[in-house]
């Protein structure tokens, strides 16, 4: 847990969250997102991309972006929305 006062998110790889300075910077120099695969963010070039074909966006699950399914869908029948 967060040792900031108030605060009740998860530390990430320190006594903090991510909004209160835990977890991994991106190793770009100005760059103050959190790095999300080899020490970057995903702006630049941390985490996995779409597999679709001319695509650059993240991958959210199945190595696909949301626009080309990936992320959870909602469940009801006929219904192809983003679960939240």
């Amino acid at each position: 847990k967060c040792k900031s006062e108030g605060c009740a998110k998860q530390a990430q790889g320190s006594d903090y969250c991510i909004k209160h300075g835990g977890g991994r910077r991106c190793k770009t120099e100005g760059c103050n997102h959190f790095a999300r695969a080899r020490g970057l963010c995903a702006q630049h070039g941390g985490g996995p991309r779409c597999k679709t074909e001319g695509c650059d966006k993240f991958a959210i699950s199945d190595g696909l972006c949301i626009p080309h399914g990936g992320g959870q869908r909602c469940k009801i029948e006929g219904c192809n929305k983003l679960a939240r």
